[in-house]
């Protein structure tokens, strides 16, 4: 049997391929903004902590309650809306695949760092090429310059007094993760007409 489609067709597909790889973000715009306000608190929290003398030997707590916290919430969700959305998943979209090795490769980075001027860097440095790798895919403008900007920050944080750490890694958060997050949040409220 033979398939003839004209290229009319053809770009039709193509461009349906895309919108659905892009509603698929947009609804997941929600995830970038919990993950981009979660670590921006957490920093931000961590640096007054830091700052002003506060307990800051146990200041790093912090993190490993909010992480684990935003990981059991984030693994709940994506589970339910996996089971909801089993059968339009499709095995060729590697996004998912490059989201949890670069999150693998940061906490894996984590525990065994020895520097902790390098901590900003190796958690950063795999989020922000994932974080580029999902802005090129989906052609949206601000994320790319908002991921290259991250990558470059990540890297001149080994110059960062490490009181400072926390509040570039929230700077590093909003920039990566909230701002994309809003837009794609508002793209996808606007296409379906509820903006």
């Amino acid at each position: 049997m033979e398939s003839n489609l004209n290229p009319k067709e053809s770009f039709a597909i193509i461009e349906a391929v895309i919108n659905e790889r892009k509603r698929r973000y947009e609804e997941n715009g929600i995830f970038l903004m919990f993950w981009g306000a979660l670590v921006a608190i957490t920093g931000v929290a961590q640096f007054l902590m830091l700052r002003f003398d506060f307990y800051p030997e146990k200041s790093g707590y912090l993190w490993l309650c909010t992480m684990s916290l935003g990981t059991v919430f984030t693994i709940i969700c994506k589970f339910r809306q996996g089971r909801k959305n089993r059968k339009q998943h499709k095995a060729e979209d590697w996004s998912d695949f490059v989201w949890l090795a670069a999150g693998i490769l940061a906490f894996v980075s984590m525990l065994v760092l020895n520097d902790v001027r390098m901590f900003t860097l190796v958690i950063f440095l795999p989020l922000g090429i994932a974080c580029l790798f999902s802005a090129l895919r989906l052609k949206n403008g601000l994320w790319i310059a908002t991921s290259i900007f991250t990558i470059l920050l990540a890297y001149s944080t080994i110059r960062f007094e490490l009181e400072y750490q926390p509040l570039a890694m929230a700077v590093i958060a909003v920039l990566a993760f909230l701002v994309p997050g809003i837009q794609l949040y508002m793209n996808n409220k606007e296409r379906n007409g509820d903006v």
